[in-house]
């Protein structure tokens, strides 16, 4: 008995652990910084990539071309076996998780924050573990919007910390909290996505961890089948096309796929040469999403991770999601919360893994013929005295050990199998002393997985054409494509529907919803009215009926609507919270706080109505009751700024005033967003004066920090003003907004920026900001007759307003109206030539369409502001170049000094294009040795350029070249060279310089290789022909020409490479290779070298 007893206090982690220790600070990391994002809206997808509305996108310009050191806020929780370490500036995201035991990182982490272009900001730091979602992109709040954060300590000695944000897509809250736990070696992730808006939202979440990689890394995934990021690229796992792909040194190129048919809660990137592995555990009942990604292994992969670090190497991502794909949204209704927990560990030394828990992992060697011996290890996340192993054959224990499981510690076992082991199950259980379930995992005969489920219900569904569809399938149709965001397909499929039953009711519901998501409330009216004639008591059409009701200031109508939600409707918990909502209109408290006091026990993770009851209470006097809700909420929701804020209110003028005061600061992350999301909260309960105070509060932390208000804080506060009858503050404050130069990231996107925009309007009717900033939220919404109505209205109040004139501009381009875009577009470059975006869009366009002399000036009035700017530079010497001034073009190019940029390949394209152009020039005057000369030159660009080591790696399209000009003059040898060195280079991808590389392999004979990738090449080059992209369809073409050329087809190839130049006539490729195909040179393409 003593014995155990001892055995107990040594190894229990509650006697020995240590509690959890939290540390804020700072950190210092290398960072390659911007200096600023776009400041114009990020409306015209089809013409620029400006961003992705309501985010600009960051100036790459304007990055650092070496890391500089920032200091970071951190946030540090620490036990005896892990350092975590968050970053609130880097958005929901874990900065470093050091496994104290391995001291190793269990994350890719970094030793430099360098982003590359991927995310639709065009800046997203790669590594650590990041939460994305509700809309699929990764993190956009870097730089320059932190995440509200928030540290919990447990009873039990634990801590958590928790990072927040609500997103600017859906306005849904998303938060990540990291907890460690004393004598746990695991960190626990707990994600969770609160919909605290009046309307259902579309939604996906995804955590993705960054992992080094060795060649000796592999994904282990408990799946069969997968399914691409194209949602009919299915596939079988781990064997794809004869190769074992779950190694990342068998990834050629990049992975991402996602599992089918999970059999285990488990999965893992566990390196083989280091004997150590990342390990996820998690309920895949409920987060059903597991992906791989990975760049693959080779040049490849190391160039495009050049672009994400300096040094550290290649990563792969380990991805967990709630819903199979990450292309895959659902829908989530008000008031409603969703999420997982998961949890995150290293094992090492086991030799391989088979399966984990949280609680252990272990590797089951099992030998090839049976009888044999299976090596058995296993670790545990935990201290775990006399557990309780036992493997099982069918139903009989062949094999069992009692051992203490420790952090750390590798328990071995060497284990005879029968023979019989072959056609039976094998099952391994292991119980803590206590009884406790560690780990219950079977095996079944012949690699069958009976207890996966397939996942059928997440591969999207393929309809026919509209007529062959029932009105079900249509509606569904509609459906799947607004879970994609494909509204306008949703709609025609929507409107199909009805064409066949015109009071389908499902249908109208969707419609008004759509409606009310572009902010036409009258029109939603209608539909929702359609519902209620074929189904009197649909709740949900009551629901949204009574929001437009109470909206339009029609407050009878709205608790009709209200009052006829049933319990049988899911708007039913949501009734008394909206009635709450009118009676405040109506200055009814007493209703009020009765009908909060029943929503919030009807619906306590409601936190709408739970921070409706806590202010109600407040304002009614009742103190005690009010603090009781404030603590429960910030139970609920540690970062939850509202309570924060109803604390400060409540301490106004006491001793802790300031510090009440700065936690509210802190929940709003000392952002204008966060003050502004707070505001509407208050402006929806009618809490004028409270909202006020804290639009107040964020212009007062604008003004400290030595900067502009955010023009929306103007607004906002100078709307409520005017609910006060404040009509001087008012006017004040809209004064202040209409002067201000706009200069902003983050545009108008809620429902309250369309009612405050158009009260300031209508109270100054000649404010162009306001009149701009609205019609850029309703373009956004796809009103964009309404908006292009107001651009042209801000242009009549102000003349030279640079915004309004490029909006409208853009606007007519977009509708094919190009002669009236570019004139406007002309005028606002005048305006503002410093602009370089404007300035380089209006140069491109003229360039494109042929208008070189316009393009010409609009460099030239930009340089007269930044002369010598090296994109300014670039682009003169592309428009010489495309007027065959290529003497001219080379001079700018080899003049100027270009600042040193990584991989700056339009700048090499452009200095290889002119010397292939030069060297034609040279062949046709007879002058071989010159043609070669220029050839050879464009494969070693100077110093000048500032390219580095990357853009000098042999191009297969110049050695072609030479070898051409080789095969015209006669010089078999010489010819021969240039095609054995460009079948030795290393490009083989389709958009790059594989169709090259594929006929030099023809020419010296590796004909299969050359006709594989040949193959390949051909149907996607045609579809890259049709793709949205300008420069991917040109460059199809071009290429396209280049393959005919090869193929004995002049004139198909003269074709394609027209067809190239009327998309894009300032493709110097497809004018060059055209250039040669006249000359004759392409001939030689299709003889023996």
């Amino acid at each position: 008995m003593f014995r155990v007893l001892l055995l107990i206090l040594v190894f229990s982690p509650c006697t020995m652990a240590e509690p959890v220790t939290f540390t804020h600070g700072k950190l210092e990391v290398p960072t390659y910084s911007f200096r600023r994002s776009e400041i114009v809206a990020p409306l015209f997808k089809s013409i620029e990539n400006a961003g992705h509305y309501p985010y600009t996108i960051l100036d790459w310009s304007s990055r650092l071309e070496k890391p500089e050191p920032v200091e970071f806020e951190s946030l540090v929780l620490e036990n005896e076996y892990l350092r975590v370490e968050l970053l609130p500036e880097l958005g929901g995201r874990i900065y470093s998780a050091f496994d104290k035991v391995a001291k190793r990182e269990l994350f890719y982490h970094p030793s430099v924050i360098k982003p590359g272009r991927y995310n639709q900001r065009g800046g997203w730091p790669v590594g650590n573990l990041e939460l994305y979602g509700p809309f699929d992109a990764h993190m956009l709040t870097w730089p320059g919007e932190p995440w509200a954060w928030a540290c919990t300590r447990h009873p039990d000695g634990s801590a958590t910390v928790v990072l927040s944000h609500i997103d600017h897509f859906f306005r849904d809250k998303i938060s990540l909290s990291v907890t460690l736990r004393p004598g746990r070696a695991f960190l626990e992730t707990t994600i969770r996505l609160y919909n605290k808006n009046l309307l259902p939202n579309r939604y996906l979440i995804w955590t993705n961890a960054g992992v080094g990689v060795t060649e000796g890394s592999r994904f282990v995934y408990p799946m069969t089948r997968t399914i691409g990021h194209d949602s009919s690229a299915l596939s079988t796992w781990p064997i794809i096309n004869g190769e074992d792909l779950s190694w990342n040194k068998n990834n050629k190129n990049m992975l991402g796929v996602f599992g089918l048919d999970i059999f285990d809660n488990f999965m893992s990137i566990y390196d083989y040469k280091t004997d150590y592995g990342t390990v996820c555990f998690t309920n895949r009942l409920l987060a059903r999403g597991m992906k791989t990604w990975t760049f693959g292994s080779g040049l490849t992969a190391l160039r495009h991770m050049a672009l994400y670090t300096d040094k550290d190497g290649l990563y792969m991502e380990t991805q967990s999601g709630r819903f199979i794909w990450d292309g895959n949204y659902e829908f989530i209704d008000p008031g409603q919360t969703d999420g997982w927990t998961e949890y995150w560990f290293g094992a090492g030394q086991l030799g391989g893994l088979t399966t984990a828990t949280q609680h252990v992992a272990v590797y089951l060697d099992l030998p090839v013929q049976l009888p044999g011996t299976a090596n058995f290890t296993a670790t545990a996340t935990g201290v775990f005295p006399q557990a309780n192993l036992e493997l099982y054959v069918g139903d009989k224990a062949i094999w069992s050990a009692k051992e203490n499981l420790a952090v750390g510690a590798v328990f071995r076992s060497s284990i005879a199998l029968p023979a019989n082991a072959k056609q039976s199950t094998l099952t391994l259980r292991i119980r803590a002393c206590d009884g406790q379930l560690l780990l219950d995992h079977t095996i079944y005969p012949d690699g069958a997985h009976p207890n996966a489920e397939y996942a059928g219900d997440s591969i999207p569904r393929k309809f026919g054409p509209f007529e062959t569809l029932q009105v079900e399938e249509l509606y569904q149709k509609g459906l799947s494509h607004e879970k994609f965001g494909q509204t306008d397909d949703a709609e025609e499929a929507y409107r199909a529907a009805l064409a066949r039953d015109p009071l389908f009711s499902p249908v109208h519901l969707r419609l008004g919803l759509l409606a009310m998501d572009r902010f036409e409330y009258g029109k939603a009216l209608a539909y929702f009215e359609k519902v209620l004639e074929r189904d009197p008591s649909n709740g949900d059409a009551h629901y949204f009926l009574g929001i437009i009701s109470a909206e339009t200031g029609k407050l009878l109508e709205a608790r009709r609507h209200f009052y006829r939600l049933l319990p049988s409707s899911s708007k039913f918990g949501r009734r008394d919270y909206m009635l709450s909502w009118l009676a405040l209109r109506d200055n009814d408290w007493p209703e009020a706080t009765a009908s909060l006091a029943r929503a919030s026990t009807v619906t306590p993770l409601d936190l709408s109505a739970r921070q409706a009851y806590a202010y109600v209470l407040r304002k009614t006097g009742r103190r005690d009751e009010a603090q009781k809700e404030r603590d429960a909420i910030l139970k609920l929701d540690p970062t939850n700024s509202f309570a924060r804020s109803e604390q400060w209110f409540a301490e106004t003028g006491s001793a802790d005033d300031k510090s009440a005061m700065e936690a509210m600061d802190e929940a709003c992350a000392h952002h204008p967003q966060g003050y502004l999301e707070l505001s509407t909260e208050y402006m929806r309960l009618s809490a004028w004066r409270e909202a006020g105070a804290v639009l107040n509060r964020g212009i007062a932390v604008a003004q400290s920090s030595g900067q502009a208000p955010y023009p929306l804080l103007l607004y906002y506060r100078a709307h409520v003003a005017v609910q006060e009858e404040d009509n001087e503050v008012a006017t004040r404050l809209l004064g202040q907004a209409r002067r201000q130069e706009l200069a902003i990231d983050i545009f108008p996107f809620r429902y309250e920026d369309t009612q405050v925009l158009a009260y300031a309007r209508k109270i100054a009717p000649g404010d162009a900001n306001a009149t701009v900033l609205l019609g850029d939220l309703l373009y956004s919404c796809g009103r964009r007759d309404e908006a292009i109505e107001l651009w042209r209205e801000a242009v009549k109040i102000d003349p030279v307003h640079f915004f309004a004139l490029r909006d409208l501009g853009m606007a007519l381009l977009v509708s094919q109206e190009q002669k009236g875009g570019l004139e406007l577009l002309t005028r606002a470059s005048v305006i503002r030539p410093d602009h370089l975006a404007t300035t380089m869009l209006l140069a491109d366009i003229n360039a494109r369409v042929g208008n070189a002399d316009a393009a010409r000036k609009a460099i030239e009035r930009a340089l007269e502001k930044s002369s010598g700017r090296d994109v300014l530079i670039e682009k003169l010497a592309s428009v010489e170049a495309q007027v065959a001034n290529e003497a001219r073009a080379l001079e700018l190019l080899t003049s100027h000094k270009f600042e040193a940029t990584h991989q700056t390949y339009s700048l090499l394209h452009l200095y290889r294009g002119v010397r292939l152009m030069m060297a034609l020039g040279a062949y046709k005057q007879g002058n071989l040795q010159e043609a070669v000369t220029h050839v050879r030159a464009a494969a070693q660009p100077p110093s000048s350029l500032g390219i580095d080591d990357y853009a000098t790696v042999k191009s297969s399209r110049l050695l072609m070249f030479e070898a051409l000009l080789h095969q015209a003059a006669g010089n078999v040898a010489e010819a021969r060279s240039a095609w054995k060195a460009a079948a030795e280079t290393r490009d083989d991808d389709i958009e790059g310089e594989g169709l090259f590389r594929a006929i030099a392999l023809l020419k010296i004979g590796q004909t299969q290789e050359a006709n594989e990738w040949l193959n390949a090449f051909a149907s996607v080059n045609q579809q890259r022909r049709t793709d949205n992209s300008i420069e991917v369809r040109t460059q199809a073409h071009c290429l396209a020409g280049v393959y005919a050329a090869f193929r004995g087809e002049d004139t198909k190839a003269d074709e394609y490479f027209n067809q190239a130049l009327d998309i894009n006539q300032s493709h110097l490729y497809a004018r060059q290779a055209r250039a040669w195909l006249q000359a004759g040179l392409l001939a030689a393409l299709r003889k023996s070298p």
